[in-house]
């Protein structure tokens, strides 16, 4: 009898194993790097985390790209990175470097919210274009008293390795 019944919820339970829906691969990918919502201690990247972006269609327009990723909306692992109405407004590749030119909105950062959003930028602008450098301006401002901020990979390093002395 407990044979039967078993038989008869697996047979009742197939169709439901093919409601599930298949996650579709994204064509053309690239990490955009945002800030994470909740800080963790002892890891590389514990501050910034990066969320696939799909491409398609825009690999030969990187500039295009960034704007997507700028104005993208996040779930809630990522938090606010980029003030609203933040884009792009030139970039220039030349040399292993890009040069970048964003609307005023992104003077409204300072401190350590300016310098986790260059360090997005920069981490994806370098993934999305190769680049080796990149140079951040914001349109008539200043970004935190500097004219320009230069980043490159060396000059990020988000690993927060304190260890709390216990008594």
């Amino acid at each position: 009898m407990k044979r039967w019944i078993c038989f008869l919820l697996v047979i009742l339970c197939l169709p439901l194993w093919g409601c599930q829906e298949e996650e579709t691969p994204l064509l053309d990918p690239f990490n955009g790097y945002y800030r994470r919502a909740e800080l963790f201690h002892g890891s590389t990247d514990s501050v910034v985390a990066p969320l696939p972006i799909e491409g398609v269609g825009l690999k030969n327009d990187p500039m295009m790209l960034l704007n997507v990723y700028l104005t993208m909306e996040t779930d809630p692992y990522y938090a606010p990175t980029f003030p609203e109405g933040t884009e792009i407004l030139i970039m220039e590749l030349e040399d292993g470097t890009a040069d970048i030119l964003l609307s005023s909105a992104i003077s409204q950062l300072t401190g350590l919210d300016l310098t986790i959003a260059c360090a997005c930028l920069t981490k994806t602008v370098i993934e999305l274009t190769g680049v080796d450098s990149v140079i951040i301006r914001a349109r008539g401002t200043t970004l935190d008293g500097a004219s320009y901020i230069t980043m490159d990979l060396s000059s990020i390093y988000f690993l927060d390795d304190y260890v709390p002395e216990t008594t």
